[in-house]
C-alpha cells in the first residue's frame, strides 16, 4: 500500500482482514449527515480505534484497504443515507433509542489489532454537530479476525447474487488500455461514473485493490509487466465470457460533503443487485480471490464513507 498520503501502517505488506462490528445509540433523536457513515467516521478519526486505523480513514489513496459502512437498524437491512432528488435531500432521522449497527473493515498486521481490542466494549462519547453535543452510545459488538488476505476465497462455480447496498460509484476509464490511460487527449475527455454495473468493471476494481495491498509474488499481473495491462485485459475478457442472469438496477445520486465554497458535492452511483456467472475458468479463479476482499472493503470510490458496499450471495 502507498505511502504517499499517511495511508501506510505497521508493516509493509499488512495481511489480516479485520472487522469491527459495532452497534450505535442515540441517546435522542437526531438529524443524521446525508451518509450515516459520518458518524462512525467522527469517531475513527479522533482516535477512537487507535492511530493506524485513523490514519487508513484519512488517506487518499483510492485503493486503499480500508471500509466504514453506513449504519441500519438491528432490524432492517436498509442503509441509512439520503438520496437527491431533483437538488433536494431530505436528511435522515435516527431515532432515540433505536439500536443501529455497522462495521469498519480493514486490511492491518497483527500487531495493530490489539489497538481496537482496547476500545472499551460499550462507551458514550458526544458527537459533536455545530454547537451541539449529542451523546451517542458505541459498543463495540466483536471484532472479527477475518484472517490472512491470501486465504479469502468465495466459491463462483455457479452464478451469485452480487447486492449493491450502497451506490457503487464506478468511472469507465478503468476500462481504458494503459497505453492511452495516461495521454492527455484522453484524461482530459469528461466521463460520467457507470450507471450499470459492468462486469469487467467490478473485477477490474476488485483486482486494483487487490493488487494494491498484496506483495508482487502475490498480485495478479504478467511476469515483469505492469498490472494494469493485465487487469484491462482480463477486465475485457469478463464483459465477454459473464453471463448475466438477472438484474434490479437504480441510479442514484448522493451526497458526499462540502466543497471549500460550502457547495454541496454530489456523486452518482448505482444500486440494487446483478446475478451473473462466470464462465471463464481463469477469470473465475482470479474473481474468486478479488472478490472475497471486495465483499469485505466494498467496490468503487467512496468506500472510506460507506459507498459501494456489496454482498455475494451463491444463488440457484
Amino acid at each position: 500500500m502507498s505511502d504517499r498520503d499517511g495511508g501506510k501502517i505497521d508493516s509493509k505488506y499488512p495481511n489480516v482482514l479485520v472487522n469491527v462490528n459495532l452497534e450505535v445509540v442515540a441517546e435522542r433523536s437526531i438529524v443524521s449527515p446525508p451518509l450515516s457513515s459520518k458518524i462512525i467516521k467522527f469517531f475513527v478519526d479522533r482516535g477512537v480505534f487507535g492511530d493506524v486505523v485513523k490514519r487508513l480513514s484519512s488517506s487518499r489513496d483510492k485503493y486503499k484497504p480500508f471500509f466504514i459502512s453506513n449504519l441500519r437498524y438491528v432490524d432492517d437491512v436498509r442503509r441509512i443515507y439520503s438520496v437527491g432528488r431533483g437538488g433536494v435531500y431530505n436528511p435522515p432521522v435516527i431515532l432515540s433509542g433505536r439500536r443501529l449497527v455497522g462495521r469498519i473493515s480493514f486490511v492491518s498486521s497483527h500487531d495493530v489489532i490489539n489497538d481496537v481490542l482496547s476500545v472499551k466494549p460499550s462507551s458514550i462519547y458526544d458527537l459533536e454537530f455545530g454547537s451541539e453535543r449529542i451523546p451517542l452510545r458505541i459498543i463495540v459488538k466483536d471484532v472479527e479476525v477475518v484472517g490472512e488476505i491470501d486465504s479469502l476465497s468465495i466459491d463462483l462455480s455457479d452464478k451469485i447474487l452480487i447486492r449493491f447496498h450502497t451506490p457503487v460509484v464506478l468511472s469507465p476509464k478503468i476500462m481504458i488500455p494503459p497505453s492511452l490511460a495516461e495521454k492527455p487527449k484522453y484524461k482530459k475527455i469528461p466521463v460520467s461514473n457507470l450507471l450499470l454495473p459492468m462486469p469487467g468493471a467490478l473485477i477490474g476494481y476488485s483486482m486494483k485493490l487487490w493488487n494494491n495491498i498484496m506483495p508482487p509474488e502475490k498480485r495478479f499481473t504478467y511476469p515483469n509487466d505492469e498490472d494494469s495491462l493485465y487487469i484491462f485485459k482480463t477486465s475485457l475478457l469478463a464483459n465477454i465470457f459473464t453471463e448475466i442472469i438477472d438484474y434490479k438496477i437504480r441510479p442514484v445520486t448522493v451526497a458526499v460533503g462540502r466543497d471549500e465554497h460550502g457547495k454541496l458535492r454530489e456523486t452518482r452511483g448505482f444500486i440494487g443487485y446483478i446475478i451473473i456467472k462466470i464462465n471463464h475458468p481463469k477469470i473465475r479463479r482470479i474473481a474468486e480471490k478479488t472478490f472475497a476482499l471486495a465483499n469485505h472493503l466494498g467496490i468503487g470510490r467512496g468506500r472510506g464513507i460507506g459507498l459501494g458496499e456489496i454482498e455475494i450471495i451463491k444463488t440457484k
